[in-house]
């Protein structure tokens, strides 16, 4: 709502133009913040990697032992 009143030409506070849309109840859709909720399903899920790490982390070598977690991807 700014931008437009702003690339029409008219000079407004961005607090004056929140105030006056949420008197009217109005609610802009561009840059709402989409949510979503969690969940667990995976569906048909692909070949499992085997643990072959076991949980030791620790060497005396850098780069010999390089992990991640990749548990969810938000698109």
């Amino acid at each position: 709502m700014k931008l437009e009143l702003r690339n029409r030409g008219t000079k407004v506070n961005h607090m004056k133009v929140q105030r006056i849309m949420n008197k009217l109840e109005l609610k802009g859709d561009k840059y709402r913040r989409k949510s979503r909720k969690y969940s667990s399903y995976s569906g048909t899920t692909g070949t499992v990697a085997k643990n072959r790490i076991n949980r030791r982390f620790h060497t005396n070598v850098s780069h010999q032992k390089l992990t991640t977690d990749i548990s969810e991807f938000k698109c």
